[in-house]
């Protein structure tokens, strides 16, 4: 019995010490590498990415995705990736969104400069020599190929491609480091994903049946090198956009409702004015709403 209880307790204290493992979304960002560590890359696009002509409406469809495999040389003491985009970006290690940053990289002047965000990877990143890790990107027109940057009347978007630039900084175990930048040899990119269009004023299209970029790169090939950004790339200074979990609105009630009753033609206007909805049903907490799908409305 008195073995039994020291067992028990063991295995308590052993719970209790457990930590859990550390998120990629959680990842904060870190100072940017040397400015010289960017001369170790160079800006990919999707070969396939379709490019918006005439007049200025809505931007290009589909997510363009930029995909990597790399395996350690040696044990990995430390990584740190550096990256920015023409459009708004995301950043995935081993399929795990990283930082909790949204709408990066952030409105600048389009032809000047582009904010370069930097994390310290180490925590979601396999360091033992001989693993491999995949980083991966997601790039949507907003900020570069899309309306907030192109005036009305403009044939097509200023920003005619999605690209993305990043670098990745190993410092190994005996104290080496090595760059590992964007390339056409290295990488791969294509259009695919579950967003289908997405722009700063018109908002996302989302297909939930498709998986994102990093499962399936069958549908990536060899990138190509983009050459329409010619400014300088800064860290990221302060600006950052965050999506603030704490003001998410909760539904306080749930009902349907069918037509209204109680209108009225008013003395003023002579125009009719609306009653209250007829409620046919309500829902209480934790019941289950069965939803029918319908026709689309046109």
């Amino acid at each position: 019995m008195r073995k039994t209880l020291l067992f028990a307790a063991a295995a308590l204290l052993l719970a209790a010490c457990e930590t859990q493992a550390p998120k990629a979304s959680d990842l904060p960002l870190v100072p940017a590498l040397e400015n010289s560590a960017w001369e170790a890359s160079e800006w990919i696009s999707a070969a396939d990415a379709p490019v918006a002509t005439g007049e200025v409406y809505k931007s290009a469809p589909g997510s363009s995705w930029f995909l990597s495999t790399l395996t350690n040389g040696k044990k990995v003491k430390k990584a740190t990736w550096m990256a920015s985009g023409l459009g708004v970006f995301d950043l995935f290690v081993n399929g795990e969104i990283v930082g909790q940053e949204v709408l990066k990289p952030g409105f600048t002047h389009y032809a000047k400069t582009k904010y370069a965000f930097t994390y310290d990877i180490t925590p979601v990143f396999k360091t033992r020599a001989g693993e491999q890790n995949q980083l991966s990107a997601q790039l949507t027109p907003g900020w570069w190929a899309d309306k907030i940057v192109t005036p009305g009347g403009t044939d097509g978007f200023i920003g005619k491609k999605c690209a993305f630039r990043a670098v990745l900084e190993l410092v190994y175990a005996d104290g080496s480091k090595e760059l590992f930048g964007t390339d056409t040899e290295h990488w791969t990119a294509g259009i695919a994903g579950p967003v289908k269009h997405a722009g700063i004023f018109d908002g996302e299209e989302y297909d939930a049946r498709e998986l994102p970029g990093f499962c399936t790169p069958e549908k990536l090939s060899t990138p190509e090198v983009n050459s329409e950004f010619q400014g300088e790339i800064f860290p990221t200074c302060g600006a950052e956009i965050y999506q603030r979990e704490d003001l998410r609105l909760r539904p306080v009630s749930i009902y349907v409702w069918e037509g209204t009753s109680g209108a009225v033609a008013s003395d003023v206007t002579e125009e009719v004015e609306y009653g209250v909805v007829n409620i046919k049903r309500t829902y209480q907490d934790g019941e289950v709403i069965s939803l029918q799908p319908g026709p689309a409305a046109r």
